[in-house]
């Protein structure tokens, strides 16, 4: 491809010294404009990922809170059935009622004495639920066991749910006595829907103009399965923050809606703004330089005029000798 040559009457200009400083004032502009526009890039970037961040600390806030304030509720009746391993349903029924008071995402209470659930609440739309064995239920019995043997509580799921849907379970062991007395009684569950969770801590359908994904099922933490929101969130970049759970934690993974902006919103904006600043800066540079030109051209014409007018009159003056 053939180089463009550049006009003789360019180069004779740019080689005039008397340009020299709108030159060096273009350069400047220039360059001090391809700054502005990295350093903005930079702080927009900082500013979406602060507000993201701080979208995304209420969602953990208002996760924590829940899980954590459903927890402190099952643990007063599961200290209730260890004083009481003979409750009878309509006891447990009015105590479990009262836990249920107030705000909280638990649908379903259910005690298995012997990892055999003999205590529901509510009763009604449970009952396929009455006499379920943790220890004959494939799906189950990791999971009692799980419990039984660890001492802590768990929380398992989303999993599908026997009343059906899905949901998260807190399962709790309880046991009786103390000392050397101390034995297993069986497990303490609350089951949470997904949907309710979600909902009441503004999961879906948030107005922060987030994209959301939940990792860590079963409260495994980063290294967990992904259960809730974009496929690909983890490979975007995301804003990373833990979801500290009674036992064990989620990762919350929280990006703008439709992933993070690459150029500025603000960039053209910015651009007429370096152009006029340019234009005020080397459109009178240019201009003086310009009229330094003209003025040098007459001074040179006028010391010519005269050495010309000198010459005649140097001359004339050897004529009449």
């Amino acid at each position: 491809m053939a180089v463009p040559k550049i006009p003789a009457r360019w180069l004779r200009a740019f080689s005039n010294r008397t340009y020299l400083p709108a030159l060096l004032a273009l350069a400047v502009v220039c360059a001090a404009g391809f700054y502005a526009e990295q350093q903005n890039a930079t702080i927009h970037h900082q500013s979406e990922r602060a507000r993201v961040q701080q979208e995304a600390g209420m969602l953990k806030s208002r996760l924590e809170g829940q899980v954590n304030g459903d927890y402190q509720r099952l643990r007063g009746l599961a200290a209730m059935l260890a004083t009481e391993p003979d409750m009878e349903q309509a006891r447990f029924s009015r105590i479990a009622a009262q836990v249920l008071e107030g705000k909280t995402t638990i649908r379903h209470i259910a005690a298995a004495p012997g990892l055999v659930v003999s205590l529901v609440y509510p009763v009604k739309g449970n009952e396929p639920v009455i006499g379920l064995d943790y220890n004959q239920n494939a799906a189950q019995r990791a999971a009692a066991h799980r419990v039984r043997d660890s001492g802590d509580m768990v929380l398992a799921g989303p999993v599908n749910l026997v009343q059906g849907g899905s949901g998260f379970i807190y399962r709790l062991p309880i046991f009786t006595g103390s000392g050397t007395d101390r034995k297993f009684w069986g497990i303490l569950s609350a089951v949470v829907a997904t949907g309710t969770l979600y909902t009441e801590t503004g999961i879906n359908g948030n107005k922060g103009g987030l994209e959301i994904a939940l990792t860590g099922q079963d409260g495994t933490g980063p290294s967990g399965r992904q259960f809730f929101g974009v496929p690909d969130m983890l490979t975007g970049d995301p804003v990373l923050l833990d979801i500290n759970l009674p036992v064990g934690s989620w990762k919350l993974a929280a990006r703008p809606q439709g992933g993070w902006q690459s150029v500025p919103g603000n960039l053209w904006k910015l651009r007429l703004g370096l152009l006029a600043a340019a234009a005020l800066v080397v459109f009178p540079t240019f201009l003086a330089g310009r009229l330094s030109a003209a003025r040098q051209t007459v001074i040179g014409k006028l010391r010519r005029r005269e050495a010309e007018l000198e010459a005649v009159g140097n001359a004339t003056r050897r004529t009449r000798k």
